[in-house]
């Protein structure tokens, strides 16, 4: 879980050599993360800091060839600031949280790949259960919240 919260990560079009912004963490809606831990299993979940990349590969520290993205100190700053799991969409939805009273957003999210060996952590049949699960624990801390109203 992104407990901590969530930083955004964004390449600095303007700048070249490229550079990349990276924003203080926005926090999960306390409500829904306090469920989302009480519906998951304490053994399964970790609370980490996440950070929330505007593309799936220079703002992730990819290396393609070809690609000149000035990415090869992206991820060692990123673990220097704490920063253990990579996606697109939740520091963008705990911002909006904190612009809007009546936005309310926590996240749980599983981990398939490891970006410093570039190598998937799971096959497909994994990565299917662990959806279910992940699923299913999202699910039962709405229900939660929801019976609380």
């Amino acid at each position: 879980l992104p407990s901590p919260g969530a930083l955004m990560i964004q390449r600095d079009y303007r700048a070249a050599p490229a550079n990349y912004l990276i924003s203080p963490p926005f926090p999960p809606d306390p409500r829904l993360n306090a469920a989302l831990l009480r519906a998951a299993s304490p053994a399964a979940v970790k609370l980490v800091l996440h950070g929330t990349a505007d593309s799936f590969y220079a703002s992730q520290g990819r290396a393609i060839a070809g690609f000149d993205d000035a990415n090869q100190e992206l991820i060692p700053r990123l673990q220097a600031m704490g920063v253990a799991t990579l996606e697109m969409e939740t520091g963008h939805l705990f911002y909006l949280g904190t612009l809007n009273a009546t936005v309310h957003a926590a996240a749980l999210h599983i981990v398939i790949a490891n970006r410093l060996t570039d190598t998937f952590l799971i096959d497909r049949a994994q990565r299917d259960a662990l959806d279910l699960q992940a699923g299913l624990i999202a699910l039962k801390a709405l229900l939660e919240i929801s019976a609380e109203e």
